[in-house]
């Protein structure tokens, strides 16, 4: 994977986390110094490049908090304390944003969201389920673990997302023919009609469009 490619699957790993792994997990999985960096890498990225996502929920602030405390005045690194007094002061700041221009920001993110999906959310748990299966659904395509994808639903609404937002990463064979092979698991799992064929035909379909620009 290239920069890039990394870096985009470096905030779908954040997203999931943030969504899915309780925080006293997550406060235990960065206690490395190594990985700690990463976490702060990661949300870096996330606040440049998605942070309407953290208005969803304070528990997504807390959690980044509670994290960054964890070595907060233990680096001697000048650029390592930038970036941690920066992300500090981010969230601080967007802590205290109006909660009109925070329903603006969110509804533009579900939006975008939903038309990236090609579907609607009924609730924030369900934006949120779909948001946390993207990490599984890169992964998976990546490393060819078809077993991971248990959920064809979610797993239709990730590919159409990554189809669109990262449509570099399908320029691997091996990328391809995981998506093909998924593709097929799910197509197998599903009624020949209803909503979930209909998806799985338009997933097909924009996967087959991506094949052929990238070629």
């Amino acid at each position: 994977m290239n920069d890039e490619m990394i870096d985009f699957n470096n905030i779908l790993v954040l997203r999931n986390q943030l969504i899915a792994v309780p925080i006293e997990e997550l406060c235990k999985l960065y206690q490395d110094k190594d990985r700690y960096i990463s976490f702060l890498d990661s949300v870096a990225l996330l606040s440049n490049k998605d942070s309407a996502f953290l208005f969803f929920s304070g528990e997504f602030l807390n959690k980044i908090l509670s994290v960054v405390q964890i070595h907060r005045f233990d680096f001697d690194d000048e650029e390592v304390n930038k970036v941690i007094n920066s992300i500090i002061t981010y969230i601080n700041q967007i802590s205290n944003y109006s909660s009109s221009l925070v329903n603006l920001l969110k509804n533009h993110y579900l939006i975008f969201q939903e038309e990236q999906r090609e579907t609607k959310f009924n609730s924030d748990d369900e934006l949120f389920r779909s948001l946390a299966y993207d990490a599984w659904v890169f992964a998976a395509l990546i490393d060819g673990n078809l077993e991971s994808i248990q959920d064809g639903n979610l797993f239709l609404l990730s590919f159409n997302f990554l189809l669109k937002n990262c449509p570099e990463l399908f320029q691997d064979k091996n990328v391809r023919d995981n998506a093909t092979a998924l593709l097929d698991k799910v197509g197998k799992e599903t009624r020949i009609i209803g909503s979930k064929r209909r998806k799985f035909k338009e997933a097909k379909k924009n996967f087959q469009m991506v094949v052929k620009r990238e070629d």
